[in-house]
């Protein structure tokens, strides 16, 4: 499914009410995914520097793994 990128031209133009609302959708869902996924990604890091420089910068997070 490649059609992302001729949707946009103007001869594509003619596709159905219910094509766009599903590729709407789409597009929300992919953004969503990617949102979480780099969400998790920069929590990640953020662990990974706490304990690779032995500062616990959230104490409170810490605390709440150690326990």
């Amino acid at each position: 499914m490649k059609k992302t990128e001729r949707s946009t031209y103007p001869e594509r133009r003619d596709i159905g009410p219910l094509r766009q609302i599903r590729g709407y959708f789409r597009k929300q869902r992919m953004a969503r995914r990617v949102a979480l996924v780099a969400r998790l990604r920069s929590q990640i890091a953020r662990a990974d520097a706490e304990r690779s420089s032995g500062v616990a910068a959230s104490v409170g997070r810490c605390r709440l793994i150690e326990h």
